[in-house]
């Protein structure tokens, strides 16, 4: 797909999103703390988790456009969570 012809979105709009997403990742700090993921398997299963709850609300009828902003707002942050454990060092491989 020529990406150049995609509807470009205001600055606005992607500030907002991150904005979400830093909401998510401060609950998620409060709710379960700051405890690194163990390891790279953890990782993908977390992403895993939250991808198919996504994935089975679209496949229930179920999905909305709330539900689809809170499932990609979890999922990002814990691709934050994943990327910020990679960064502290003691993943088990």
């Amino acid at each position: 797909m020529d990406h150049s012809k995609r509807d470009q979105m205001p600055v606005k709009v992607i500030a907002d999103a991150i904005e979400t997403v830093t909401n998510q990742v401060n609950y998620r700090l409060k709710g379960i703390g700051s405890g690194s993921m163990a390891s790279v398997q953890e990782i993908v299963g977390v992403l895993r988790g939250e991808l198919m709850i996504f994935e089975t609300d679209l496949a229930r009828g179920t999905s909305s456009l709330e539900n689809t902003e809170a499932s990609l707002s979890r999922l990002a942050a814990s691709a934050i969570f994943g990327l910020a454990s990679s960064r502290y060092g003691k993943l088990k491989w």
